[in-house]
């Protein structure tokens, strides 16, 4: 599957690999997508630097987890501010780029706890 992000509805789109359109996330709230990543266990990732967070989902667009405060920014365990791109380790601990607002790279658990 090819996930393709857009700063507009419909936000995410998700094209099979004959190139057809299989999907979209219609009503997915976000403030300003920034990057969406597949993890290795299938969940679908998306940074968000203008509502301050980076959320998990399913494939099908079913909100799993969100990492920082929605619309606020911060630099502690739970605010991120900006966040950019995020890496998933095998083991499903995350890795933030939390950079337009902090200069740091945040690392969170597969369960969300910050370390």
């Amino acid at each position: 599957m090819v996930y393709l992000l857009h700063r507009a509805a419909p936000y995410l789109e998700v094209y099979g690999r004959d190139g057809h359109l299989a999907r979209s996330w219609e009503d997915a709230t976000f403030v300003c997508p920034h990057q969406v990543r597949a993890a290795p266990d299938g969940s679908i990732w998306v940074a968000d630097d203008g509502d301050h967070v980076v959320r998990k989902y399913t494939p099908d667009g079913t909100l799993l987890m969100t990492l920082g405060t929605p619309g606020t920014p911060g630099c502690d365990a739970s605010h991120l501010d900006r966040p950019t791109d995020m890496a998933i380790a095998p083991d499903g601990s995350v890795f933030v780029s939390d950079g337009y607002g902090n200069t740091r790279v945040a690392r969170f658990e597969a369960d969300g706890t910050f370390v």
